[in-house]
C-alpha cells in the first residue's frame, strides 16, 4: 500500500463520517479531544505562533490550536476532510487547503511548529517527510509528531504475527516505529529531540484485551492463518490473567508516541 492508496480509504472514511468508520472506544467522538491530540496540545504555548497542520483531517486540532492564540494552517490531501473541516471550524486564525504539501507550489511560508499526528506511519517515505517539515520551519522553531509505539506488550504480540506471517495488524500503516527510530532521525536531522509515550492502557490493560478480542481474530482471518477461537481465547486469557498482571513501566510503555523536534 502506497499514499496515493490512503488518499482513496480516507476518503471514503470522510465521505461517509469518521465517527461511523473507526471503533468509538479507540477513536473518540468529533466532539471530544482524542488522546493524540491532547498530549500535543501540552508541548508547548501555542498563544502568537504561525502553526501548520499537516494531515489535519477535519480539523479539530486546528480549531483548538487556534483557540489557544495561534495562526494555524491544515492541510490534508482528502477534498473530504477539507469539505467537513470548513464547514465545522471557521475563525479568523485558521485556514484549511486540500493539497499535498510535498508537490505544493504555494507553500512558501515559514512556521514556529509543523504538526503532523498520527501520519508518519503512514507516509512512503517518513524521513524525507520530516525533512520537508523541518525546509518550513522558522530559526528555533519545532516539529510535533505523534506515531503509533510497538515496544509494549500490544507490540510484542501484533508485530510478532507481522513479521513472522506478515500478517495486516492495521488498516493503513506501511511503518512500525519506536522511539530508537526518532532519535536516529533527530540526530540525522541535527534537531534536539525529547519524547514520551501515553495510551499505556491500550498497550498492557483492559484496552488492550477489548481490542484483541476482535483484532487477533481478524489479523489471523486476513492473514488466512489458523483461526480457532479456542486457541484466540487461550492467548487472551494468558495476557490478561499471567502476562499484565505484572507492571510493565517505562518511557516507552505507551501504545502512542509524542516526538518534539527542536531546531
Amino acid at each position: 500500500m502506497r499514499n496515493k492508496d490512503l488518499k482513496k480509504i480516507y476518503n471514503k472514511i470522510f465521505r461517509k463520517g469518521e465517527t461511523k468508520h473507526f471503533t468509538k472506544n479507540l477513536e473518540q467522538q468529533r466532539s471530544a479531544l482524542p488522546s493524540d491530540e491532547r498530549e500535543a496540545l501540552k508541548a508547548l504555548s501555542w498563544k502568537g505562533k504561525r502553526v501548520l497542520d499537516v494531515g489535519c483531517g477535519t480539523g479539530l486540532f486546528v480549531f483548538e490550536v487556534a483557540k489557544r492564540g495561534a495562526k494555524t494552517v491544515g492541510v490534508d490531501y482528502s477534498s473530504e476532510a477539507i469539505v467537513v473541516a470548513k464547514k465545522d471550524h471557521t475563525s479568523p486564525n485558521i485556514e484549511f487547503r486540500c493539497e499535498n504539501i510535498f508537490r505544493s507550489k504555494t507553500l512558501k511560508e515559514k512556521f514556529d511548529v509543523v504538526v503532523s499526528l498520527g501520519t508518519l506511519e503512514h507516509l512512503d517515505d517518513p524521513y524525507v517527510a520530516l525533512l520537508k517539515f523541518k525546509s518550513l520551519l522558522k530559526p528555533h522553531g519545532s516539529i510535533i509528531l505523534t506515531c503509533p509505539n510497538w515496544v509494549n506488550p500490544r507490540g510484542l504480540v501484533l508485530q510478532t504475527l507481522e513479521k513472522l506471517f506478515d500478517a495486516p495488524i492495521t488498516l493503513a500503516d506501511i511503518h512500525y516505529f519506536s522511539p530508537k527510530t526518532f532519535e536516529a532521525w533527530a540526530k540525522k536531522l541535527g534537531m534536539k529531540l525529547s519524547w514520551h509515550t501515553f495510551d499505556v492502557g491500550r498497550a498492557t490493560g483492559d484496552r488492550l484485551i477489548a481490542d484483541f478480542k476482535k483484532r487477533i481474530p481478524n489479523v489471523l482471518r486476513d492473514a488466512k492463518l489458523p483461526n480457532k477461537p479456542e486457541r484466540v481465547a487461550a492467548l487472551l486469557s494468558w495476557l490478561e490473567n499471567e502476562a499484565l498482571k505484572y507492571p510493565w513501566k517505562g518511557k516507552h510503555i505507551g501504545a502512542t508516541g509524542l516526538y518534539h523536534f527542536k531546531k
